[in-house]
């Protein structure tokens, strides 16, 4: 994430380009693009429902 910010994946369930995941085991690392930092918002098992509550706006 620290070289490569764009690596992950935009967060499907969220659509939006400056929210990316990445998959590491049965994690999925969420984090926000500020810029050319990485911003990490959560790390949760994947087999656990997405947390939408964390994302609200």
């Amino acid at each position: 994430m620290e070289l490569f910010p764009k690596s992950g994946r935009v967060v499907p369930e969220l659509a939006r380009e400056d929210l990316r995941e990445l998959i590491v085991g049965d994690y999925r690392i969420v984090y926000r693009l500020d810029g050319e930092l990485a911003v990490l918002l959560t790390v949760y098992r994947s087999s656990m429902l997405f947390p939408f509550r964390l994302f609200d706006e």
